[in-house]
């Protein structure tokens, strides 16, 4: 179902439909073309009804019914918003614009949720030269959640400290994501600890310090120290592993006894 605007058509229902047709190749879709002269107002509530059957409205379709409110009177929108639920005083329009926006691949993951819808409302704070390099990122490595959120705020903190344009800070990131290996998981601690090192550049050289000191107490090989996340306290936190119980139980009876002289 599309809308013919100025130059071009805008798609307002069957994102799916054409996604499976693109991973298809197929080159052309049959499509209906809303006829201007049905009043708006009706168009959009009937596809607002079509979206809320299959539960909570994604920010996505939120961002379209905003793209297509813009042409109503300020009472049929509300008389909308009110229907769908949206309380424009908790998210800013400019936050669904930038959704909006995105290109189709971002918008295709922020719709099928890889995207938080929290991270997707958060895009607006971004350059928009950036926004679609930052959810490249996050759908390559599937970051979870919290590390979607950690990206975002560490693109915005990155331009700050370093006076630099935030598209040139998703680039670098973008750049050396691409060269991580190993599962989404193991990408995303790679990540983190890039992240960290850029925002903390005093952390390399503590680390490396750090671990001059871990050589020297000659820990057992089943033993782990980690220090506090970037060296922010004298915090260290020391993990054993065993192999078994058995294992775990000799280490306990000698541990137990106490310290023994030499």
């Amino acid at each position: 179902l599309v809308l013919e605007e100025d130059d071009r058509y805008l798609l307002v229902h069957g994102r799916r439909r054409l996604a499976g047709l693109m991973d298809l190749a197929k080159e052309k879709a049959i499509c209906a073309i809303l006829n201007k002269d049905t009043p708006l107002a009706e168009i959009l509530a009937r596809l607002a009804a079509e979206y809320m059957l299959s539960g909570p409205m994604s920010p996505y379709n939120i961002a379209i019914l905003l793209s297509l409110a813009r042409r109503l009177n300020e009472k049929q929108r509300q008389a909308l918003l009110n229907r769908v639920g949206i309380n424009l005083r908790h998210h800013p329009a400019t936050a669904f614009a930038a959704i909006a926006d995105l290109s189709p691949e971002a918008r295709l993951a922020v719709d099928n949720g890889s995207i938080a819808a929290a991270t997707a409302l958060s895009l607006f704070k971004l350059a928009p030269e950036a926004r679609d390099l930052v959810c490249r990122i996050i759908t390559a490595l599937k970051l979870s959640r919290q590390s979607q959120r950690e990206l975002l705020a560490a693109t915005m903190e990155l331009a700050r400290r370093q006076h630099r344009d935030e598209p040139d800070i998703a680039t670098e990131i973008w750049r050396y994501c691409r060269t991580c290996e190993g599962n989404p998981p193991q990408k995303s601690a790679a990540l983190k600890r890039f992240l960290t090192e850029q925002l903390y550049p005093r952390s390399t050289t503590a680390r490396e310090e750090f671990n001059t000191f871990v050589t020297g107490l000659k820990l057992p090989p089943n033993a782990t120290l980690t220090p506090a996340p970037a060296f922010e306290s004298d915090r260290l936190d020391l993990a054993l592993t065993f192999e078994n119980r058995n294992e775990f139980n000799q280490f306990w009876g000698k541990a137990s006894a106490g310290p023994t002289r030499r």
